[in-house]
Protein backbone atom coordinates (compact mmCIF):
# COMPACT_ATOMS: atom_id res chain seq x y z
CA UNK A 1 0.00 0.00 0.00
CA UNK A 2 1.19 3.46 -0.59
CA UNK A 3 0.79 6.05 1.45
CA UNK A 4 2.09 8.83 4.09
CA UNK A 5 3.77 8.19 7.78
CA UNK A 6 1.20 11.08 8.98
CA UNK A 7 -2.23 9.07 7.38
CA UNK A 8 -3.94 7.87 10.72
CA UNK A 9 -4.61 4.59 11.07
CA UNK A 10 -7.93 3.01 13.28
CA UNK A 11 -5.78 -0.09 14.94
CA UNK A 12 -8.12 -3.18 16.10
CA UNK A 13 -7.39 -4.82 19.57
CA UNK A 14 -5.40 -7.28 17.67
CA UNK A 15 -2.62 -5.09 15.95
CA UNK A 16 -4.60 -4.87 12.36
CA UNK A 17 -5.29 -1.45 10.56
CA UNK A 18 -9.08 -1.65 9.88
CA UNK A 19 -9.05 1.74 8.11
CA UNK A 20 -7.48 5.01 7.46
CA UNK A 21 -9.29 7.39 10.01
CA UNK A 22 -7.31 10.31 8.42
CA UNK A 23 -6.20 10.99 5.11
CA UNK A 24 -6.23 15.02 5.24
CA UNK A 25 -3.48 16.77 6.71
CA UNK A 26 -1.29 19.52 6.75
CA UNK A 27 1.96 19.02 8.15
CA UNK A 28 5.73 20.56 8.98
CA UNK A 29 8.74 18.60 8.81
CA UNK A 30 12.52 19.23 10.19
CA UNK A 31 15.41 17.19 10.16
CA UNK A 32 18.81 18.38 10.40
CA UNK A 33 22.55 16.25 10.87
CA UNK A 34 26.01 16.57 11.33
CA UNK A 35 29.73 15.20 12.94
CA UNK A 36 31.17 17.05 15.68
CA UNK A 37 35.45 16.15 15.78
CA UNK A 38 34.95 13.43 13.02
CA UNK A 39 33.91 10.68 16.04
CA UNK A 40 30.11 11.56 16.94
CA UNK A 41 27.32 12.14 14.15
CA UNK A 42 24.24 13.26 15.15
CA UNK A 43 20.86 13.76 13.81
CA UNK A 44 17.29 15.79 14.89
CA UNK A 45 14.10 15.26 13.40
CA UNK A 46 10.88 17.20 14.41
CA UNK A 47 7.05 17.12 12.87
CA UNK A 48 4.44 18.98 13.39
CA UNK A 49 0.93 17.63 11.80
CA UNK A 50 -3.11 18.51 12.49
CA UNK A 51 -5.29 15.87 11.24
CA UNK A 52 -8.31 16.83 9.50
CA UNK A 53 -10.00 13.61 9.12
CA UNK A 54 -11.11 11.96 5.48
CA UNK A 55 -13.39 13.58 2.74
CA UNK A 56 -16.67 11.83 3.72
CA UNK A 57 -15.69 11.66 7.52
CA UNK A 58 -13.93 15.16 8.73
CA UNK A 59 -12.86 15.62 12.37
CA UNK A 60 -15.17 18.04 14.12
CA UNK A 61 -11.61 19.90 15.48
CA UNK A 62 -8.32 19.72 13.82
CA UNK A 63 -6.07 16.75 15.81
CA UNK A 64 -2.40 18.43 16.46
CA UNK A 65 0.35 16.01 16.84
CA UNK A 66 4.25 17.14 17.79
CA UNK A 67 7.05 14.50 17.23
CA UNK A 68 10.41 14.10 17.55
CA UNK A 69 13.89 11.71 17.27
CA UNK A 70 17.44 12.63 18.54
CA UNK A 71 19.91 10.71 17.52
CA UNK A 72 23.70 10.32 18.10
CA UNK A 73 26.40 8.10 16.64
CA UNK A 74 30.25 7.09 17.75
CA UNK A 75 32.25 6.03 15.06
CA UNK A 76 36.31 6.23 15.10
CA UNK A 77 38.29 4.79 12.78
CA UNK A 78 39.80 1.59 13.85
CA UNK A 79 37.08 0.46 16.48
CA UNK A 80 35.74 -2.16 15.53
CA UNK A 81 32.10 -1.28 16.03
CA UNK A 82 29.70 1.88 15.74
CA UNK A 83 27.73 2.61 18.98
CA UNK A 84 24.68 4.68 19.37
CA UNK A 85 21.76 6.08 20.98
CA UNK A 86 18.34 7.02 20.26
CA UNK A 87 15.84 9.41 21.67
CA UNK A 88 12.06 9.69 20.41
CA UNK A 89 9.21 11.18 21.22
CA UNK A 90 5.17 11.85 20.51
CA UNK A 91 2.78 14.48 22.23
CA UNK A 92 -0.61 15.52 21.40
CA UNK A 93 -4.11 14.30 20.90
CA UNK A 94 -3.14 11.69 18.21
CA UNK A 95 -0.74 9.77 20.12
CA UNK A 96 -0.97 11.15 23.53
CA UNK A 97 2.43 11.00 24.83
CA UNK A 98 5.08 8.31 24.28
CA UNK A 99 8.47 7.79 24.64
CA UNK A 100 11.19 5.49 23.41
CA UNK A 101 14.91 4.74 23.15
CA UNK A 102 17.47 2.59 21.59
CA UNK A 103 20.59 1.43 22.21
CA UNK A 104 22.60 0.33 18.55
CA UNK A 105 25.66 -1.66 18.30
CA UNK A 106 26.64 -1.83 14.74
CA UNK A 107 29.70 -4.25 13.06
CA UNK A 108 30.82 -2.97 9.40
CA UNK A 109 32.25 -5.71 7.35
Amino acid sequence: MLGSPLFLPDISDDGRVTQIVSNRFFAHHLGISGRWKSLWKWKGLLTYSQQAGTVRKPFDRNTKQISGLVEVQYIQAGFPVEIGFSLAADAGSQNYRNVGAMLSVTKKW
